[in-house]
C-alpha cells in the first residue's frame, strides 16, 4: 500500500498488486512451524515494556506460543520460550493466560503423545510461617522492589457500569480460582516448562527456569492470588489455598516448579558462559522464600554473586540481579551476612548506591537494608564506610523504587546510633523524609514513616523539634488515618516515640498539636470503629506515655473520654496485647504524687465511678503472670489513692 501511494504521488498511476513470497501456510490455512517459530522469534523482542506485554497478551500471542511450547518439535520449543520469558515478566495477565484451564486442549490433544517429559520433582509440604513483629522500635521490613504506583483519581461510574464491572470482576475471580484448583494435567505449558529444565542446552534450561520464576511470581503460595494479579481479584472468601488452609494444586505445582528451577540456575550460576545471566532470574525466584534462600546459600550462591558483582565486564542487568539476589539472602541470617562481609565486596555495594543505573541503585539500597538489619554488621562494617551520606542522597532519587529502598535502609541505619543519627540529620534526611511521608505512594509512606518512627526514639528534644515542624499536625493526622494500615502503624508508633521520655517531650507534643492529640487516641480506641488490635496497642502505649507527664497532662486524660474507652477495651477485649496497656494508663493515672495527692484521688474517684475496680477484680484471674501483677498495682493504688508517697510514674518495661 505505501509504494501503491508513492507511486500515485509521483505520478505512476496505480501499479498492480506486489507479488506474493514463498508459500507460508499449509492447505488447512495453519502457519508452517518455520513462521510460526520465527513469528515467536520476533515476539520475543517485542515484550521490552508494559505496554507491549499487554498488546502482546490482548492479541492472544500466549495462546499460539504454548502451543508451539507443548510440541515436540525443539526448533518451535526454544523459540517459544524465547518469547514467554520476557512476556510473563511482571505480566500476571499472561501468566494466567498460561494456565487457564482447558485453553490447550485442543492443541495438546494433538501433541499429548509428543509431549515433554516432566523431570521427577518430590512433592511439596505445605508449611505454614508467621512473621514475628520485632520489638519496638524494629528493624524496616524485607521489601520488593515493586512498588505501587501514583494514586489517580477517577470518575465514579454509572449504576449499569458498576453493574457491568462487578460481573467482569466476578468472572476473573472465578477464572483465577478455577486456575489455582484445577488438577494437574490442566497446565500442560508448565508440564511442558518442567520438562525443558532437564534439556541438555544450558539456554533452554535458563530460559525455562525464567519462564517459571515469573510465574510462579504471578501466584503467590501464602497469600491471594488474585492480588498479584490487579483486576482479576477474587472474592474476600477465595484464596490460593481454596479457603482450606491447604494451597490450592497449582501453587502446590508452581512451588515444586520453583524448587526444580533453584538447582538449575544454581549451577548456571558456576557456568563462565552463563553465569551472568542468572542472577536477575535468581533473584526473583529466592525473594520471600526462606526456603530458597537457604538452599542457595548452601550451594554457595553468596560467594558466586560476589565474585559476579566484582567483574568489569558486568554491565547494568547482570550488576541489579546480583545485588538483588545478595539483598534476599541476606535479609533474615546473619550467618550470610557475615558470608557477604567476607567476601570484600561491601565497597561494590557501596558503589551501586552511585550507579548511573535506576535498577543497579535499587538494588544496593536493599542490599545495604539487608545487611543494616543486623546491629553487628552496622557496627563492624557499615559505619566505617559513606554509606549513610550515598542512602540520603538516595532519598531525592528521581526513581520511587529507589527511594523505597533507600528509605528502608536509612530506617535501619538510625535505629540506636546516636552519631547516624547526628549524620542523617545534618545531610537533610529529616526534611526529606517528611516530605515523602506525604507521598502519593504507599511504599514511600510506609518506609519513610517508619524512618521518622525510629529517628524519634530516644532522641534528644531538638530532634523531635525538628520532626515536628517537618511534619506539620495536620500530616501527622492525615498518615493515622491512612488506607494503608501499616502507614498507620507506622504513625502513631512516631508519635509513641514522641511522647515518651521526659515532661517536656510531652509538653511539646500538645503544643504541636493542641487538644486533638486526645481526640486522634479517641478515635484510634472507639469501639465503633473496625481497628486493628495492633493499632489500638500502639494508642494505648501513646496514652501511658502521655501519662508519665505533668499533672497537667494527666488531667487532660483524665478530662477525656479516654478513661471510658480504655475500661471499655479492658473489659470485651480478648487481645491480652491491648488489655495490659490499658491497665498501664490506670496505673499511672493513679501513681502516688504528694505534691499533687488531690489530682490523683479525683482521678481514682473517677475510675471508680466508671466501674474500674470491678474489672481490674475480675482481671486478676487472668492467665497472664504479668497482667496478674499490674492489675494487683492498679488496685492498691486506686484503694489507698491518697496515702501513698510521692514516686514517680511506671513506665512499662
Amino acid at each position: 500500500q505505501q509504494q501503491q501511494q508513492q507511486q500515485q504521488q509521483q505520478g505512476g498511476g496505480v501499479v498492480g498488486p506486489l507479488s506474493p513470497g514463498p508459500a507460508c501456510s499449509s492447505k488447512d490455512g495453519a502457519l508452517s512451524p518455520d513462521v510460526a517459530d520465527s513469528v515467536a522469534t520476533v515476539l520475543a523482542h517485542c515484550c521490552t515494556n508494559t505496554h507491549e506485554q499487554q498488546v502482546l497478551t490482548s492479541a492472544g500471542a500466549v495462546y499460539g506460543l504454548c502451543v508451539l511450547l507443548v510440541s515436540k518439535r525443539r526448533p518451535s520449543q526454544v523459540a517459544a520460550l524465547a518469547a514467554l520469558s520476557p512476556l510473563l515478566c511482571g505480566n500476571p495477565e499472561a501468566c494466567l493466560e498460561l494456565v487457564r484451564p482447558g485453553h490447550l486442549s485442543r492443541a495438546h490433544s494433538k501433541v499429548t503423545s509428543e509431549a515433554a517429559s516432566t523431570p521427577g520433582i518430590p512433592p511439596s509440604h505445605p508449611t505454614s510461617s508467621t512473621t514475628v513483629p520485632p520489638e519496638h522500635p524494629h528493624n524496616a521490613p524485607s521489601c520488593s522492589t515493586s512498588t505501587l504506583g501514583p494514586d489517580t483519581q477517577t470518575t465514579a461510574p454509572s449504576s449499569a457500569a458498576a453493574a457491568q464491572n462487578s460481573t467482569k470482576s466476578a468472572a476473573a475471580a472465578a477464572e483465577v480460582m478455577s486456575a489455582l484448583n484445577s488438577p494437574s494435567d490442566s497446565w500442560p505449558a508448565l508440564e511442558a516448562l518442567l520438562g525443558l529444565l532437564r534439556d541438555q542446552s544450558p539456554e533452554v534450561r535458563l530460559l525455562a527456569a525464567s519462564c517459571i520464576t515469573h510465574l510462579a511470581a504471578s501466584f503467590p503460595r501464602s497469600t491471594a492470588a488474585a492480588a498479584m494479579l490487579g483486576s482479576h481479584r477474587p472474592p474476600s472468601n477465595c484464596s490460593s489455598s481454596g479457603g482450606g488452609g491447604v494451597p490450592g494444586p497449582l501453587v502446590m505445582r508452581l512451588e515444586d516448579a520453583r524448587r526444580a528451577a533453584l538447582p538449575v540456575l544454581l549451577r548456571l550460576l558456576g557456568d563462565p558462559v552463563w553465569a551472568q545471566a542468572v542472577p536477575m532470574v535468581l533473584s526473583t525466584l529466592i525473594e520471600n522464600s526462606e526456603e530458597l534462600q537457604k538452599a542457595a546459600t548452601d550451594a554457595d550462591a553468596v560467594r558466586a554473586l560476589a565474585a559476579i558483582l566484582t567483574q568489569p565486564s558486568a554491565d547494568a542487568c547482570v550488576r541489579e540481579g546480583a545485588l538483588r539476589a545478595l539483598g534476599s539472602l541476606c535479609m533474615s541470617r546473619d550467618e550470610v551476612r557475615r558470608q557477604l562481609i567476607d567476601a570484600k565486596v561491601l565497597k561494590h555495594i557501596i558503589q551501586g548506591l552511585e550507579d548511573p543505573a535506576d535498577g543497579v541503585r535499587g538494588a544496593g539500597a536493599l542490599c545495604v537494608m539487608a545487611l543494616s538489619r543486623s546491629v553487628k554488621t552496622l557496627r563492624s562494617s557499615l559505619l566505617d564506610t559513606d554509606v549513610a551520606q550515598a542512602l540520603c542522597k538516595l532519598l531525592t532519587d528521581s526513581n520511587p523504587d529507589v527511594q523505597v529502598n533507600a528509605a528502608a535502609a536509612v530506617c535501619n541505619l538510625v535505629l540506636e546510633f546516636n552519631a547516624v543519627k547526628s549524620s542523617v540529620l545534618s545531610l537533610g534526611a529529616l526534611e526529606h523524609l517528611t516530605s515523602l511521608a506525604c507521598s502519593m505512594s504507599a511504599p514511600l509512606r510506609l518506609h519513610s514513616c517508619w524512618a521518622l518512627r525510629n529517628l524519634a526514639y530516644k532522641s534528644e528534644a531538638h530532634v523531635r523539634r525538628a520532626l515536628m515542624q517537618g511534619l506539620p499536625w495536620p500530616a501527622m493526622r492525615s498518615l493515622l488515618s491512612d488506607p494503608e494500615e501499616g502507614v498507620q502503624e507506622q504513625a502513631i508508633c512516631t508519635l509513641r516515640n514522641l511522647c515518651m521520655d521526659a515532661p517536656e517531650h510531652i509538653t511539646a507534643a500538645f503544643e504541636w498539636a493542641g487538644p486533638d492529640l486526645l481526640a486522634a487516641m479517641e478515635e484510634k480506641l472507639d469501639p465503633s470503629r473496625d481497628a486493628n488490635p495492633k493499632l489500638r496497642q500502639h494508642a494505648l502505649y501513646t496514652v501511658v506515655n502521655i501519662l508519665t507527664g505533668s499533672e497537667s497532662h494527666k488531667e487532660a486524660v483524665a478530662t477525656s473520654n479516654l478513661p471510658t474507652l480504655l475500661l471499655h477495651h479492658m473489659r470485651t477485649s480478648s487481645n491480652p496485647d491491648v488489655r495490659l496497656p490499658a491497665v498501664w494508663c490506670v496505673i499511672n493515672m493513679t501513681w502516688p504524687d504528694a505534691n499533687s495527692a488531690a489530682g490523683v484521688a479525683a482521678r481514682a474517684q473517677r475510675l471508680k465511678e466508671l466501674g474500674a475496680e470491678d474489672v481490674l477484680s475480675v482481671l486478676q484471674t487472668d492467665a497472664s503472670l504479668d497482667m496478674r501483677e499490674r492489675v494487683k498495682t492498679a488496685l492498691e493504688q486506686m484503694r489507698a489513692a491518697l496515702t501513698r508517697p510521692t514516686g514517680t510514674p511506671g513506665v512499662p518495661s
